[in-house]
């Protein structure tokens, strides 16, 4: 048995300093968390690749920039080598939140509705409350899956949630950041 534990502490050390070359030796509680925790990222993000110019300059911008939360992008933290599925699950996976960006755009795309497939499998299956909404545009609730149709989302459409959808969002972080 204590074996078993050492060797998984010891996989996780030699998985974390081949995978975060960030780690130094001053982020010893970055570390610890990341050892324990299992995850690699605070968010997954999905959205349509045409809302990419919002993610990039306004949401990306915001959590990591602003907020140091660590995100999941599939341009650039997707493995090679893996199939799309894989990468897509391992994303989720191993990512605290995933975060969907709702638009019509998105509802058309066979990749989003996917990835939104698997993150409401990992919410339903874990009951870990990991998926996030962002309303870009004025999609029906009728028009998500049924188990997002009666949870709270930002409208991003809305003028009073565009103050306040930065201050909702990352507050969904707090104490929880990798």
């Amino acid at each position: 048995m204590c074996s078993a534990i050492l060797h998984t502490l010891c996989y996780r050390l030699v998985f974390a300093w081949h995978n975060y070359p960030r780690i130094t030796s001053k982020s010893h509680c970055l570390l610890a968390i990341f050892l324990f925790s299992g995850f690699k990222f605070d968010a997954f993000i999905i959205y349509s690749t045409k809302d990419g110019d919002w993610v990039k300059k306004k949401l990306l911008a915001t959590l990591e920039k602003k907020h140091n939360i660590k995100c999941c992008i599939y341009y650039r933290d997707f493995l090679p080598g893996l199939s799309l599925r894989e990468n897509m699950v391992q994303s989720i996976y191993n990512s605290r939140k995933t975060i969907a960006v709702v638009s019509k755009r998105f509802l058309r795309s066979k990749y989003c509705n996917q990835e939104l497939s698997i993150a409401v499998h990992r919410l339903v299956e874990r009951e870990d409350d990991s998926v996030i909404v962002i309303k870009l545009d004025d999609v029906e609730d009728s028009e998500l899956p049924i188990d997002l149709q009666f949870r709270s989302y930002i409208d991003f459409t809305k003028a009073n949630e565009k103050k306040e959808w930065e201050y909702k969002l990352v507050h969904m972080f707090e104490g929880k950041k990798c």
